[in-house]
């Protein structure tokens, strides 16, 4: 299986055209966990799967029909835009194109899942860096199981951060929506939304609207069993100082 995944990679890297380059680095990461030994991407354990060489090659073919199937399905013009791979607790106002008109995101929950971990081996094929990453890594469980481990305050402190960066970028008057789950640190639950909420405030960010909606089971990104969690808060804010 490692065999025939380095050899991808090695046509891949040989693919001058950068749109092509990054669709087949897209294709090959959809099916790294698939044909690892990892459970899957919401649970990190080993598992046997009989697995060839040629299995691998031909579910990377499958991945790139399925991305040119949906490239051509498309029926609207491609928006430009920018991707920015950065830390935002340590990223510039100087560093975005311009002014921002919208926000929309789901900051990592705190103690409830790992990003790091579960695509560690997605990023190291990809030349990543998965320990990097774990060291900035919003919410990530190793954080809180370290003998200085993160409490409550530090979500505090990096939504401090994160919203002294959308006050500087986000246009007057402009939205800022965050969907954002409960957390379970050391036996307490915290209600994240709260966090936000009041943060925000301290920004001069009015509340829009705030509403809770359940997580469907059969839909969720990753497993919060352990913390008893089964819906999240929507919360769209606005910038009402200038």
């Amino acid at each position: 299986m490692q065999e025939a995944i380095a050899a991808l990679l090695q046509e891949i890297n040989d693919v001058q055209v950068g749109i092509t380059h990054d669709a087949l680095r897209l294709a090959l990461s959809s099916i790294l966990v698939r044909v690892s030994n990892q459970d899957s991407d919401t649970r990190y354990a080993a598992v046997a799967k009989d697995i060839s060489k040629q299995d691998v090659f031909e579910q990377f073919e499958a991945a790139i029909q399925k991305l040119h199937k949906a490239l051509i399905a498309r029926d609207w013009e491609q928006s430009p835009a920018t991707v920015i791979e950065a830390n935002t607790l340590t990223l510039a106002h100087g560093d975005l194109p311009g002014p921002v008109g919208l926000v929309i995101t789901s900051p990592p929950y705190p103690n409830a899942y790992e990003y790091w971990l579960y695509h560690k081996y997605r990023m190291w094929w990809l030349g990543f860096d998965p320990l990097a990453v774990k060291e900035q890594e919003i919410g990530a469980r190793a954080h809180f199981f370290k003998r200085e481990h993160h409490t409550a305050e530090n979500f505090w402190a990096q939504m401090r951060g994160t919203f002294k960066l959308i006050d500087r970028v986000l246009v007057k008057y402009g939205y800022a929506c965050f969907v954002i789950g409960r957390s379970k640190i050391h036996g307490v639950i915290i209600d994240n939304a709260d966090i936000i909420q009041a943060v925000a405030a301290e920004r001069g960010f009015g509340l829009v609207s705030r509403f809770d909606r359940v997580i469907s089971a059969s839909r969720k990104s990753f497993n919060l069993a352990h913390a008893n969690i089964k819906t999240e808060t929507v919360l769209v804010l606005q910038k009402i100082k200038a």
